[in-house]
C-alpha cells in the first residue's frame, strides 16, 4: 500500500511539473559523458643525462604550476611524465620558464623532448599518438 501510495505521488509531482525537467537548451543526455578525456605528456630530455640536479613543472592555460615526476638527480636519465585536461601547457626547469608551449589533447600522449642549453630550455613535440594501452 505504502509502495502505491509513493508510485502514485511520484507520477503526481512528475507529471505536474513539481520535478525538474532537462528544458530548452539542456545539455544533459542520459548516458552520455561531456567531460573532455584526459591527456599524457611524457617529457624526455636532450642531453638524455641531467647535468646537474632538475626539477620539471608543467603548467596550463589557468598558470599554477605543479611537478611532473619527482627530481631528477645529476646523471639520472631525464624522464617525467603526467595526466591533465586538454589544452597549451608549458613546462619549467629549475623555476624558469622554457620556450615552446604544447598541447595535451585527450586520450592522446604528446611526447616533449626538453632541449637544455646553457642558456635555459626549450620544449619540442616530438609526436602525439593515442595512449597505449588504453
Amino acid at each position: 500500500m505504502i509502495v502505491v501510495a509513493a508510485g502514485a505521488a511520484a507520477f503526481l509531482f512528475a507529471s505536474c511539473g513539481l520535478v525538474p525537467q532537462p528544458g530548452v537548451g539542456a545539455t544533459f543526455e542520459p548516458g552520455v559523458e561531456h567531460m573532455p578525456a584526459p591527456g599524457l605528456a611524457h617529457m624526455s630530455g636532450d642531453p638524455d643525462l641531467a647535468p646537474r640536479d632538475l626539477t620539471l613543472e608543467s603548467f596550463g592555460q589557468d598558470g599554477g604550476k605543479f611537478p611532473v615526476g619527482d627530481a631528477v638527480a645529476a646523471g639520472a636519465v631525464i624522464e617525467g611524465s603526467f595526466w591533465s585536461n586538454p589544452g597549451p601547457h608549458r613546462v619549467a626547469v629549475n623555476g624558469s620558464t622554457c620556450e615552446g608551449e604544447f598541447p595535451i589533447a585527450g586520450d592522446r600522449m604528446t611526447e616533449v623532448l626538453i632541449h637544455l642549453t646553457a642558456g635555459g630550455c626549450r620544449a619540442e613535440v616530438t609526436d602525439v599518438k593515442p595512449i597505449p594501452n588504453r
